[in-house]
């Protein structure tokens, strides 16, 4: 709903897009995200958003709730370091591919049990790697093509993203792994 209403109010997506030039503002770390350049991209983004969101939340809402504000947070503070000659960001895409990645863990602890896991999981695999080295080397998104004109794509934060949904699910996993653990021991 914020997307939405950020896309279809223009001063709004401009005031919460990231802009290189004004780092003292600082809710852009978080409001960027948030922001769109064209319709496209902001259907895309929250197609992703809905179907990975929803998969996520069912497995672990404290999973799904750590990857909403880290994630964005985490991106907007590396774009100076890892992408100096970044002008001005929005999308969801990262918090996106963070879910992806966190939807990819989650099939992979199933594997262990499940062939059709295992499979699903390869071609998660395959079908990442794909979309990531297609973006690296051309100048446009896999899914939402047409950002507008001067519009960059970003893949680095396609592939930090993906990395903290991974991060995120097995730090959260491995947390409740151990409390279930310390929790027999005490009994």
């Amino acid at each position: 709903i914020l997307c939405v209403f950020i896309f279809f109010v223009p001063e709004m997506n401009e005031y919460a897009q990231y802009i290189k030039d004004k780092p003292y503002e600082v809710w852009r770390l978080l409001t960027s995200h948030f922001a769109h350049w064209t319709l496209t991209h902001l259907l895309w983004d929250i197609l992703a958003f809905v179907t990975l969101g929803t998969i996520c939340e069912k497995h672990s809402t404290k999973g799904f709730i750590a990857i909403l504000l880290p994630t964005p947070i985490t991106l907007s503070l590396l774009f100076p370091i890892a992408l100096p000659e970044l002008e001005q960001y929005r999308g969801i895409s990262g918090i996106d591919s963070a879910l992806l990645g966190y939807f990819l863990a989650i099939e992979l602890q199933r594997a262990h049990t499940n062939d059709k896991s295992y499979a699903l999981s390869i071609i998660m695999i395959t079908g990442v790697i794909i979309k990531l080295c297609y973006e690296f080397t051309n100048p446009s998104a896999l899914f939402a093509s047409h950002l507008g004109n001067g519009v960059i794509n970003v893949p680095f934060v396609h592939l930090t993203g993906f990395i903290l949904g991974l991060i995120i699910f097995y730090t959260t996993t491995f947390e409740s792994i151990t409390i279930k653990k310390l929790s027999l021991l005490e009994n």
